[in-house]
């Protein structure tokens, strides 16, 4: 039977995707990893059962699989530079030619050393309220397409030097106009100076160049209907979500927020473009306690449990920010499964943590500074007057941030299995499968849909 499983996370991100979709592909040898969104600011981290690992960036965490391909859908930005790393990791780790397994729809956008300076430069001078970035340019680059489409880089490009010599050189001089106005305050700072060096680099666009160029050779650039064979053409199809619901740039709490919908929607939007015909199924990822990456309002944040939970594969960044531990928050997963229209089960990552825990239990409601329980948020849906919503998704943000977690023990003798059933009852959908360590050989598919075909 033709299927398309689509992974999103039901948090702010690091639920466990990648190991997920390692997971599935392998089970059901899938030949297809869609990457849908985001682009070279996730971190899916993947370990296999004889002790490879990495970090899947911009290629789908299904590439351990020899012969999965992975496709970079339009609404993901690429990032060539960091391609060509991960590519390089990848093959020190065993897997051949990366790259040569790579499609690129011709209309996703590029980021470029620009937009990667401008993002920096924009969250230094935020100061003590930065937003979090990963610092990759991914939301400068979708920042200015929306300015100046014009001036805007598609993967269509990178086969044409001129266009890309003329479009860096537009894009230099804008950085550098800037850097002697609104960025000024940035040459009074080391960290801001360091971020500005590049400007003064006359050979930065001569390499960047040269590194797209060499992009082009080693992928495949697909058009419209080149999507649509590849999307239709095999039994077993996964899409890969990337980052967290609770970012969502039309739900989630803005400004912390990224500039892509992390929610199904592209993914949707691509099976129908390409008039898939196979069954669907939507799996939301949600750990067993909550992590958040960087600022933003994270009612059930614990310290004590940053410091009983280590995190093997996330750490503090220089733009990210400290990497945050919490209760597991069924709010706003509830929240996330709203936003997203339904979902089809909930698989829960990290399971084996629970017995690190010094009791079961969730964050099952708020209470604001008046007092009043909040048990579900309000679902703001997106509108056309775009100032409006953000000032509405703002506002609950910081009603979110001012309320404090009602904690509930859910397994009342601390059984990590009643644990897991309890979060799906109290989420309110079907449990679809659990983790029970970092590898595939550790996952458990209650959803038969997810088991061995």
């Amino acid at each position: 039977m033709t299927r398309a499983v689509t992974v999103v996370d039901l948090g702010f991100g690091d639920a466990g995707k990648g190991a997920l979709v390692d997971g599935l592909v392998a089970r059901h040898r899938a030949e297809l990893v869609v990457r849908f969104n985001g682009g070279a600011q996730a971190g899916h981290t993947v370990v296999t059962p004889e002790g490879r690992s990495h970090t899947f960036s911009q290629l789908g965490a299904g590439s351990f699989r020899p012969g999965t391909q992975t496709l970079l859908a339009r609404h993901v930005v690429v990032h060539p530079g960091a391609l060509l790393f991960e590519a390089r990791h990848l093959e020190e780790q065993g897997v051949a030619s990366p790259l040569a397994r790579l499609a690129i729809a011709r209309r996703a956008l590029l980021s470029t050393p620009w937009h990667q300076l401008l993002g920096r430069a924009r969250e230094l001078l935020r100061g003590a309220a930065r937003h979090g970035s990963c610092g990759v340019g991914v939301g400068e680059a979708r920042r200015a397409h929306l300015e100046d489409p014009s001036a805007s880089l598609f993967a269509k490009d990178l086969t044409d030097p001129a266009r890309l010599h003329r479009l860096l050189n537009q894009g230099r001089e804008a950085a550098r106009e800037l850097a002697r106005t609104e960025l000024a305050a940035l040459r009074d700072d080391e960290a801001g100076r360091e971020v500005l060096r590049t400007l003064d680099d006359p050979e930065v666009n001569r390499r960047t160049v040269e590194l797209f160029s060499h992009v082009a050779r080693a992928v495949r650039l697909l058009d419209e209907e080149g999507v649509r064979r590849l999307v239709t053409f095999g039994e077993q199809l996964v899409l890969e979500g990337a980052q967290g619901v609770l970012l969502d740039e039309d739900f989630g709490f803005h400004p912390y927020t990224t500039w892509s919908r992390t929610t199904f929607a592209h993914a949707d939007e691509l099976l129908d473009e390409v008039g898939f015909e196979g069954a669907r199924v939507r799996l939301g990822v949600l750990r067993t306690y909550g992590v958040r990456h960087g600022p933003g309002p994270f009612p059930s944040e614990d310290a004590q449990l940053a410091a009983a939970l280590p995190e093997p594969h996330n750490a503090a960044g220089p733009w990210q920010g400290e990497f945050r531990v919490g209760w597991c928050d069924l709010v706003a997963a509830r929240y996330a499964v709203a936003a997203c229209g339904g979902i089809d089960g909930l698989w829960v990552s990290h399971a084996d943590r629970v017995a690190q825990l010094w009791r079961p239990a969730a964050c099952v409601a708020y209470v604001e500074p008046t007092g009043e329980r909040l048990v579900d948020l309000p679902l703001l849906e997106p509108s056309d007057a775009s100032d409006v919503h953000l000032e509405a998704l703002t506002r609950l943000g910081e009603r979110v941030g001012r309320c404090q977690p009602i904690l509930e023990d859910l397994s009342g003798f601390g059984r990590a299995e009643d644990f897991v059933a309890a979060m799906a009852s109290r989420v309110g959908v079907p449990l679809a499968g659990v983790s029970w360590g970092p590898t595939r050989q550790e996952q458990r598919p209650v959803d038969e849909r997810l088991g061995n075909p």
